[in-house]
């Protein structure tokens, strides 16, 4: 089966391997929620756990380390003159400003999740 491009082309498999590895991924991390709820035991619930992070850890590596792939989904250059009644696009960030981003908003993830693990083990 060959994934055809808008152009006609045919889509290379590496392309096609990055798109089926953020969608396992991506499942992976759907689930992750619903298993820690079901888990019968604390070894399995810090299984599950780490299996998430791991997930989300392998997402944030491969959308870092390519950002080439994941361009073909941003929109292409306009084709016609930009209208003075849209507010105009951002400039395009470096990767290392991407990066210190998905830095940022990693840590502030972390620090409310930490907030509220520490929040409900005082409570309970």
């Amino acid at each position: 089966m060959t994934a055809e491009m808008p152009n006609g082309q045919r889509e290379p498999w590496s392309e096609r391997l990055f798109d089926y590895a953020l969608s396992v991924l991506g499942m992976i991390i759907l689930l992750s929620p619903l298993a820690l709820w079901i888990s019968w035991s604390e070894t399995v619930f810090y299984i599950i756990l780490g299996t998430g992070l791991g997930a989300m850890a392998a997402v944030a590596a491969l959308v870092t380390l390519f950002p080439e792939k994941r361009r073909r989904w941003l929109p292409s250059e306009p084709t016609s003159a930009p209208s003075p009644h849209l507010p105009q696009t951002p400039k395009a960030l470096t990767p290392g400003q991407e990066f210190r981003q998905l830095m940022l908003v990693v840590a502030l993830l972390l620090a409310v999740g930490i907030g509220l693990f520490v929040l409900l083990w005082a409570v309970l």
